[in-house]
Parts: C-alpha cells; sequence; structure tokens
C-alpha cells in the first residue's frame, strides 16, 4: 500500500472521530442543561425557619357613598308589571340626576318576573268549610328592578335616601361609606405590617441566636372597610313628608387592616 495513501486515509479516520466526539460532547451538555433547567426557579427548599405575624392598620374618610333600593309593581302582564315599574324607576332616576348623580354612578342591579299563583282554597277534613283546592293558577306577574348608586357629594347622600323613600322605593339601604379607590390605604396598611413581621423576626433570631437568611413564604389576610348605616326605616316611614328635612348623616372614619405571616430561612 502506499505510505502516502495510509496517511490519507489516517487523517481523515481522525477528523471523522474528532467529529463523532465533538457531536457526543454537544449532545451531553444539551441534556446536562434540560436536566439543570427544570430546576431553575425552585430554589432550594428551607430547612431550618421560623414564622412571624405582623398587624399594621390605618384610618381613611370615606369619599363615596352607596345607596341600594329596588322597585317592585305587580300587574295581570309582564309587559304591565314591566310597565308600572319603568314609570316608578324613571321617576326614581329623573330624581337622582336631578340631584346630580352621573349616570355612570346609576346601576341596574337586578331586574326580574316571578309569575304570582292562586292555589284555591285549602281543604280541611272535617271542618265544614268550602273548598276549592286545584293546581296553582297563574294571576299575575310581579316585575322588579334593583339599583345600586354612588353618591360623590357625600352631604347628598342623607337627600338621596330621604327623596328615594319618598318616592316609593322598596328595599332601600344605605348609605355605605367607603372609598372609591382602596388600593393605596390597603398598601399603607400592609406596609406597616410588613414592618411589624420584620421587626419581630429580627429580635426573635436574636433572641435565638440566629440569623435570617431570606423570606421562604409570604401571605397576607385583612379586615376593615365600609361602614353601613341602614336609614331605610327613617327615610321610607309612612308619614314621611316631602319637605322633610334631609337627615345628617355622620361619615366617620374607615378602618383599614392587614395582618401578614411571613416565613423566614435562618442560619
Amino acid at each position: 500500500m502506499n505510505p502516502s495513501l495510509w496517511n490519507d486515509s489516517r487523517v481523515i479516520k481522525m477528523f471523522y472521530l474528532c467529529l463523532i466526539g465533538l457531536f457526543l460532547f454537544l449532545i451531553g451538555g444539551f441534556i446536562n442543561e434540560l436536566k439543570t433547567s427544570a430546576f431553575i426557579g425552585s430554589g432550594t427548599t428551607a430547612t431550618n425557619t421560623i414564622v412571624v405575624s405582623g398587624t399594621g392598620d390605618t384610618y381613611a374618610a370615606p369619599d363615596i357613598a352607596t345607596v341600594s333600593f329596588s322597585v317592585t309593581k305587580e300587574g295581570a302582564t309582564v309587559a304591565t308589571a314591566q310597565k308600572l315599574v319603568d314609570e316608578k324607576m324613571n321617576a326614581a332616576i329623573v330624581a337622582l340626576k336631578g340631584m346630580g348623580i352621573a349616570d355612570k354612578d346609576i346601576k341596574l342591579e337586578n331586574n326580574s318576573f316571578n309569575p304570582k299563583y292562586d292555589y284555591g282554597t285549602p281543604c280541611y277534613g272535617g271542618m265544614g268549610i268550602p273548598c276549592s283546592q286545584t293546581s296553582p293558577k297563574i294571576i299575575g306577574y310581579e316585575a322588579t328592578r334593583s339599583v345600586v348608586v354612588k353618591v360623590r357629594k357625600l352631604d347628598n347622600a342623607g337627600t338621596v335616601v330621604t327623596a328615594l323613600g319618598t318616592l316609593g322605593a322598596t328595599n332601600l339601604y344605605g348609605p355605605t361609606f367607603s372609598l372609591d379607590d382602596e388600593d393605596a390605604v390597603n398598601a399603607a396598611a400592609r406596609a406597616d405590617a410588613i414592618a411589624d413581621a420584620k421587626k419581630k423576626a429580627e429580635q426573635l433570631a436574636k433572641d435565638l441566636g440566629v440569623h435570617l437568611v431570606r423570606i421562604v413564604n409570604f401571605s397576607e389576610g385583612g379586615s376593615g372597610g365600609p361602614i353601613m348605616y341602614a336609614k331605610a326605616d327613617m327615610a321610607m316611614g309612612a308619614g314621611t313628608a316631602p319637605s322633610a328635612p334631609a337627615p345628617v348623616l355622620p361619615i366617620g372614619e374607615n378602618h383599614y387592616v392587614s395582618n401578614v405571616t411571613i416565613t423566614y430561612e435562618i442560619r
């Protein structure tokens, strides 16, 4: 065999062997990366931990009042009942707009129609009372429409309630005083709660002779919010005069509370 040819074949073989080796190396690295990526972001499970809780609260004056009410009417047909409800509800909405309530602050909550039945006179044996118990028969319909109103001028809340009661609104509830945007006060209460928990954790770690490493778990709960003033009976009394002065309602402040629980890894 020609030595030069042998040498050329050996070089070619070595070249291919190197390519195969490089390919296997890259494949192995790729598989290892896939295995490693499964644990990215999962972190290491903490074995030594302490759990602390914190409480924060804040007070804020309400800037909005919410009133809900319904109008209910009966009629021989659905159309009749609906027409009667429309008349009463339209009068209420006109009155609300006359007091400066914007369209966006008048929201329909429910609109329902229910049949009314006649079950006849129940029969009781041995009583000697004429009876005519038969299968239920529809004798009319009851229509109900419920609306929620936001009152942005708090001084007008009492006037709104009184006016709705005078117009024959039923199931009148409120006003409920709250904040239109509660995110800021909730965030302030949460920050106080976290600071409280952190202070407790630092003191506990000092007492135990350990060091805080990192936070491994966090949860939050809260309470507080709007205060309900039930003034429906005042506004809907049978003898309420249209010219009666609107009541002055106490607004006060709402109490917002945040409760947090933090788990720290220790070392």
